[in-house]
């Protein structure tokens, strides 16, 4: 009998934690893609990545977001930029609410200009509306718990991962 019980529960349950490490599986692949377009400083690429819908329901357009993302990757370029370091770690625990999964990706980059230089630790909020399949992103640089409720409605304001902005850039070597 027991064992027909742990069967039961092998079958019902691993089907589910299968799922979930797809899911984070996939969103640190999406999350890998999103890096690449950003470390090419290309916007048009990381758009495909990008989660805008919270921005967009407060009156912003798309494709004014992805025009100032690449107005500043110009910018940016015309500086001699790159990144140097962007590192990503292990997708947190993938949770749902209101009909989507969500996850959070920390990572650690470092961009340099010149012998200027700035390392970011943050994290990468992750949204997927499709079960897990395909992943978009919000960089979470700026986030507060208060303002992640934006994109992650119902956010019970639990522990984030950690973030380490500079207020400025450095200069190179420290």
């Amino acid at each position: 009998m027991r064992a027909r019980l742990a069967l039961l529960a092998l079958v019902l349950v691993a089907p589910a934690a299968r799922a979930a490490d797809d899911a984070a599986a996939n969103a640190l692949r999406d999350a890998r893609a999103l890096v690449q377009c950003l470390r090419a400083l290309d916007a048009q690429c990381a758009a495909r990545y990008t989660y805008t819908q919270f921005l967009e329901a407060q009156g912003a357009s798309r494709a004014d977001l992805i025009a100032a993302a690449d107005e500043l990757n110009r910018n940016l370029k015309s500086l001699g930029a790159r990144y140097t370091r962007f590192d990503l770690e292990k997708p947190w625990t993938v949770f749902a609410g209101e009909g989507r999964l969500y996850t959070f990706v920390p990572y650690t980059q470092t961009l340099e200009a010149g012998d200027r230089q700035a390392t970011v630790t943050a994290y990468f909020i992750g949204v997927s509306a499709d079960a897990g399949a395909t992943w978009t992103f919000v960089d979470g640089v700026t986030t507060t718990a208060d303002s992640i409720r934006q994109i992650i409605p119902g956010f019970a304001g639990g522990p984030l991962p950690p973030k380490s902005v500079p207020p400025a850039a450095s200069a190179a070597g420290g």
